[in-house]
Formats: structure tokens, sequence, C-alpha cells
């Protein structure tokens, strides 16, 4: 809602919002319907409805991106197809980057051997590479017809290409694109910057100096944590049982079974995306010089035992 808010907000348009929204939405089913039926991945847990917040900031972002070049081009080009040209080609440079990068970064997660994390990443990096695709087909489309059913752009402003000849027409159209969107970038950001440079730069040492001080000082909690004020019963409760009793938490025991007479297995590493333990086919061989019958089998399982 914030993400669909915000950039009516910016484009000023509730075509623009609802269609760029949608298309942002419509990625993840498309990408759920690749993940599922094409790569036949049918492991889906909790984890991977995430993505939809991942894909709402970079859908918006590639949106942005597109809308802004095509703005742009208003004083550049007089038909909207240079107009459209000169914007996609400025754009999904840009976008190609920034997803590119981000699908990388996914794909590496693929290769984890935690199963909810690796499926995770491939949908994820689905997601933003669907999404990358729309930015470059449904959204200079949806920018066309938006400029030309909604949009009040005077044709006073629009110049042709013979007026970009002239070095100094090309030095004022560019002017002319920075508008008061930067006016705050090259009144107030840079000349600050530029007078307080050394004192940024010492503050920036110190708040990392600070950081790297505290990261080198974490330890393990000492006493459980206290949710209650002191004195109060639960909070007694909790730290009695965690100082003075050698026990854990229930959820902090886990169910160990020991398999004995294995000599090796091999691993069904496709089997693990079917989401069902049932379908995995690991292949097991079995040590043959096993028995269980012998006297010194039986006493390393006892001493196993009592050691676990």
């Amino acid at each position: 809602m914030f993400v669909a808010v915000w950039m009516g907000i910016y484009t000023r348009s509730i075509f623009l919002t609802v269609t760029c929204s949608s298309y942002i939405l419509l990625s993840i089913p498309v990408s759920l319907f690749i993940y599922k039926v094409v790569f036949r991945i049918l492991y889906f847990d909790f984890i991977h409805v995430v993505v939809i917040f991942i894909i709402l900031g970079i859908g918006a972002d590639g949106t942005l991106v597109v809308i802004d070049a095509f703005n742009q081009s208003k004083g550049l080009f007089e038909h909207q197809l240079d107009r459209l040209i000169y914007s996609f080609n400025r754009s999904t440079t840009a976008v190609f980057t920034t997803s590119f990068t981000t699908v990388v970064a996914f794909i590496v997660t693929a290769f984890v051997p935690v199963v909810p994390i690796s499926t995770f990443g491939i949908y994820a990096a689905l997601c933003v590479a669907v999404n990358f695709i729309f930015v470059c087909t449904i959204v200079p489309s949806t920018v066309l017809l938006w400029d030309k059913w909604f949009s009040k752009s005077s044709a006073s402003t629009v110049r042709s290409h013979a007026d970009l000849s002239s070095t100094k027409d090309s030095a004022d159209i560019l002017q002319g694109l920075k508008g008061k969107s930067n006016l705050c970038f090259d009144r107030l950001y840079v000349p600050f910057f530029r007078k307080h440079k050394k004192g940024l730069v010492l503050l920036g040492l110190a708040v990392g100096a600070v950081g790297a001080i505290g990261v080198t000082n974490v330890s393990q909690l000492t006493k459980p944590e206290q949710w209650f004020p002191d004195g109060h019963m639960q909070s007694n409760y909790v730290e009695s049982l965690v100082l003075e009793y050698l026990s854990g938490e229930e959820e902090q025991y886990v169910q160990l079974t020991v398999f004995w007479g294995v000599e090796s297995i091999e691993r069904d590493r496709l089997g693990r995306y079917a989401g069902d333990i049932d379908n995995y086919q690991d292949e097991i061989t079995f040590d043959e010089g096993f028995n269980f019958s012998d006297f010194q089998t039986r006493l390393e399982i006892i001493r196993a035992c009592e050691l676990i």
C-alpha cells in the first residue's frame, strides 16, 4: 500500500499507479508458474511469501526510472517513438545492472544445502528476472499510453531533432532537464559536503571505530532475556530454571536417530526440491562387514550411546 501511495504522489497519475502496481504484483504468479511448472520445484514455504516485499521495492524502482527517463525526453524529441526509444535506452541499462546483480545474489543462495533458503533464492531470482522483463515491455507501453491519453504536456515545450544541432541549445536543454528536483542536491547537499568534508570524514571514522569496538565486544547472553519487570514471578521462574538446573527449553531438544551398519548414502540432490520427504530417492549402501552379534560391535554401540 505504501509503495502504491508513494508512486501515486511521485507520478501524480492514478493510471500509472494502478497499472504499474499491477504489473509488479503480476510478476509473482508468473514466477511461481516457472518455479513449479517449468523447474518442477514443488517445495514452497512461508519464507517464499517474503519475496513480495523485495519485488515491490525493486519493481517500483525500475518503474520510476523509466518514467523519469520518458519525462526527461520531453524537451529533446518531437515524436513519441523517439522519446520512447530514448527513455528505453537510458533506463533499461541501469535497471538491468541492478536487476542482474540482485539475481546473481539470490542464485548464490541456491547452492545452500538448507532447502528453504536455497528454494527461496531460486524463487526470488525468478521474480526479479520476470520483473525486469516487465520493465522492458509493459512499462514503456504503459507510459506511452499515459502520455497519449492522460498527460497534459504542452506542445510548445517540444523540440525537434534539428533544434539539438546547436551546442548552446543542447546545454540549455540539459540545464532544463535538471528541474526543481535537483535544487536540493545542487544548493544544499553538494555545498554542505564540500564545506564540511573533513569533519564528515572524521565523523565517519568515529562511527566506524565505535561499530568495530561494539562488534568485537559481542558475547553470549549470561542470563535469559527479561520480558517482565524485576521480581515478577515469571522472570524469577525462567531465571531459576535456566541458571540453577542443567536443563534446556523444550524447543532446544532435538530428536536424534542413529543408524548402524550403513557404509554410505548417495543423496538425491534434485529430490529435495520435491517438497515431500517420501519422494526422496537416496541410495543407501550397507556395510557388509557389520555384524551386530559380535561382542566388540555391541560394546562400541553401548559406548556411543553413553557418549550421546
